[in-house]
């Protein structure tokens, strides 16, 4: 019985040893890593430059700057859109408290939809009337 390997194999076998190797660890922070990185310093510019270690406030304004690009970039995204249109709505949701609890006016948004809650509830009220 004669056993043979297909081209293909030592192929990705050669691809598996480059990628452990030194030489593309260097090539792969220089033409991957540092673009990145600045790249990240970019995006995320004003949450760095207001960055104190004592305050969370810093990491919320992280969190909601990732979710802001993350939501941006899943429309463009391979996912069906009855998914991915669920998930959108979540972080929308998501970014939405989060803005709440940066700006600090969580207390009057909670207002603000309490008092369209009740104009809901008065105008089915109204329209069971009529029916």
């Amino acid at each position: 019985m004669k056993v043979e390997f297909k081209k293909t194999f030592f192929e990705s076998v050669e691809k598996v040893i480059w990628y452990d190797s030194k030489l593309f660890k260097v090539w792969d922070t220089i033409t991957r890593g540092i673009p990145r990185f600045i790249t990240n310093v970019y995006k995320f510019r004003k949450e760095l430059y207001d960055h104190a270690w004592w305050d969370y406030r810093y990491t919320l304004e992280m969190l909601h700057r990732s979710l802001v690009i993350m939501e941006s970039k899943m429309h463009d995204g391979m996912e069906i859109r009855e998914t991915r249109d669920k998930k959108v709505q979540k972080m929308q949701r998501a970014i939405q408290l989060l803005k709440s609890k940066i700006d600090d006016d969580y207390v009057d948004r909670a207002q603000l939809e309490r008092t369209l809650e009740n104009i809901r509830r008065t105008r089915l009220q109204r329209l069971s009337k009529n029916y």
